[in-house]
């Protein structure tokens, strides 16, 4: 597995870390995310399902089982949902949380 690095604005942003199987990721102030609304990716959802999907983090002490991707935004130190744009809106919008697990993937 490669070592990725991390710019200062990506060690700034994080406030723990946690190693799974070799997977390493990182804890992002959701407010510094946002959605590609560009992106051909659908754009509703059911309500109802995204509360079943929030009740569910809920359940697992507001983290996610699996963690959502993320891309730096031209290393300004602001980042877009690659993976996971529910769980980010259930987090987000319905949880409330400040800070969303995430892996950083640069393309």
């Amino acid at each position: 597995m490669k070592s990725q690095k991390f710019n200062q604005a990506d060690t700034n942003l994080f406030n723990a870390k946690k190693n799974i199987s070799n997977l390493v990721y990182l804890k992002f102030d959701i407010s510094k995310i946002e959605i590609d609304i560009d992106s051909s990716i659908r754009h509703e959802y059911d309500p109802e399902k995204l509360q079943e999907l929030a009740e569910s983090i809920r359940t697992n002490n507001n983290e996610l089982i699996q963690p959502i991707v993320i891309s730096n935004i031209r290393n300004s130190g602001d980042y877009r949902v690659v993976a996971g744009r529910r769980r980010f809106l259930a987090c987000r919008d319905i949880l409330n949380l400040k800070t969303i697990s995430a892996i950083v993937k640069n393309y």
